[in-house]
């Protein structure tokens, strides 16, 4: 969220690329460490009424910036990984990328920040079963002409 923040102000950049270090663009919340600290877990839930909690900050704030967002997807793009590159402007993936919202596994709704850009990027019975089944598929797959399936 800090390297948001620092970019919404920057005049001087024409684009952000969102790219994962390593094997994956993102593999999902880490439960561990983000859990850690229950009061801060709980700080970070409240939002009060019609405010985005820092949750789902962490991916809305994407989003905000006055410049084109690119996320550019490898290897596993899950869960929260998902909601942050449904949160750019743009998605380049390589075929063998792997994608799942996956919170369904965890009996979760994919609610940081997702819920929004999947509405406006998907039918809504795509978005719902995505969800609710935690189906995988390819970067390959998403590429094609008819995806996605129906």
């Amino acid at each position: 969220m800090a390297a948001a923040k620092s970019l919404r102000g920057n005049r001087d950049i024409r684009a952000v690329v969102l790219q994962g270090k390593g094997r994956s663009f993102c593999a999902g919340l880490d439960f561990a460490a983000a859990f850690k600290d229950k009061k801060r877990v709980a700080r970070y839930f409240f939002a009060g009424p019609r405010t985005v909690n820092q949750f789902q900050q962490v991916n809305q704030i994407w989003r905000t910036l006055p410049v084109p967002v690119i996320a550019v997807i490898q290897g596993h793009c899950y869960g929260a990984g998902l909601q942050l590159a449904a949160c750019a402007d743009f998605r380049f993936t390589t075929p063998d990328a792997t994608w799942a919202i996956l919170e369904a596994k965890w009996g979760l709704v994919p609610d940081m920040g997702g819920t929004v850009p999947f509405s406006e990027l998907l039918p809504a019975d795509v978005a719902m079963r995505l969800s609710m089944t935690g189906e995988t598929f390819s970067g390959e797959r998403a590429g094609e002409p008819d995806w996605p399936p129906r």
